[in-house]
């Protein structure tokens, strides 16, 4: 079982976390280290959950950030269904690059938790579905990574609807290109543990078991497992040789982009925020 108990206290360390009051999970990825000893630079890439309930506020927020480009992978009944509540400013170029459309996905799967079908879901079933979706979409993981490694395009937020599936793998891949050691790779996936999935769960748990469904059984669903991404990371290397050939192959993301990416988001490792 995932060990939610400590997950909405702070462990100490640095996490990127932006305070907004209408997006959870809204994470700066800078100050993550490569093997060579650089780090990623501050204020340059972002992930989050969705930005549909973002504020006049947090506007003013995205702007002082710097904020260009915003990458939104959710499909059109996802959009749909989450209008934003405040267009963002036009100075923002928002890019559409969907990722299946995961509000039909979920509704259905939701359904047949909801009715009983469906009891468990293993972290082997979400590293099965992960691996499945980076075959699926390899168009979209390269599309993105092309827009990171532009610097016209930062800073850049990409987002899905939580920030933890189809998020968290461009995280993954975005990070080990860089060549950050996977147990940070790992770390920064877990974080969405802190900062949304313990809350729906939490919201989650009394309606299941009214309907006598244990959500303990259901977690590497909900919430962001280490063990999940550790697996689809080894599934990559299994099928491809490593997280580059997968890059370079499958998502036809070019060595130039690979180089662009590098020299245009690390820094040494006491750079400050930019």
């Amino acid at each position: 079982m995932i060990d939610l108990h400590d997950a909405e206290s702070a462990d100490g360390g640095p996490d990127g976390l932006v305070g907004l009051q209408g997006a959870r999970n809204f994470r700066d990825l800078g100050g993550c280290p490569t093997a060579d000893g650089r780090q990623l630079r501050w204020g340059r890439v972002f992930r989050s959950g969705h930005l549909a309930a973002l504020t006049p506020a947090d506007h003013q927020v995205l702007g002082a950030l710097g904020v260009q480009t915003v990458v939104d992978f959710r499909g059109p009944l996802e959009r749909a269904e989450a209008p934003p509540a405040v267009a963002l400013p036009a100075s923002i170029e928002v890019v559409l690059l969907p990722v299946g459309d995961g509000s039909v996905e979920r509704r259905e799967l939701i359904e047949r938790i909801r009715s009983g079908q469906l009891a468990q879901l293993t972290s082997e079933d979400m590293v099965a579905f992960y691996l499945l979706t980076l075959d699926a979409h390899a168009d979209v993981f390269g599309g993105v990574l092309a827009r990171v490694a532009d610097p016209d395009s930062h800073a850049l937020v990409f987002h899905c609807t939580a920030g933890k599936d189809r998020t968290g793998l461009v995280a993954a891949l975005l990070l080990t290109a860089l060549g950050v050691p996977e147990p940070v790779v790992l770390d920064d996936y877990e974080l969405t543990n802190r900062f949304r999935a313990a809350r729906r769960v939490g919201e989650l748990r009394p309606e299941l078991e009214e309907l006598g469904i244990d959500i303990d059984e259901l977690l590497p669903f909900f919430t962001a497992p280490r063990a999940v991404l550790a697996g689809t990371l080894e599934g990559v290397r299994q099928r491809y040789g490593s997280v580059e050939a997968y890059l370079l192959e499958e998502a036809e993301v070019s060595s130039g982009v690979l180089d662009a990416l590098r020299r245009e988001l690390l820094a040494p490792p006491d750079a400050e925020p930019t």
